[in-house]
């Protein structure tokens, strides 16, 4: 986008209806984002730099031709099916 009325146009012209539970779903948001605050300010934090080189680092530690189990990615903290 090139300007904020370009974009503001682009988004009426969408037809989108109005956002449904908004008065729930900031709070929640902005509750969320205290969490994270609280997580940085004690320095339990990863940069994406810093994500991305465990990441490599847990991909290079895996051996091919394992079980299935083994070869899951986990994601949220659980194992995909």
């Amino acid at each position: 986008m090139k300007s904020v009325e370009e974009y503001v146009e682009l988004m009426n012209n969408l037809k989108l209806p109005n956002p449904k539970m908004m008065d729930v779903a900031v709070p929640a948001n902005m509750k969320v984002g205290l969490v994270q605050e609280e997580i940085a300010r004690r320095g339990w934090t990863l940069s994406a730099a810093e994500a991305l080189a465990l990441l490599y680092a847990v991909a290079r530690i895996r051996k091919p031709g394992g079980s299935s189990s083994a070869q899951r990615r986990p994601v949220c903290g659980r194992e995909e099916d």
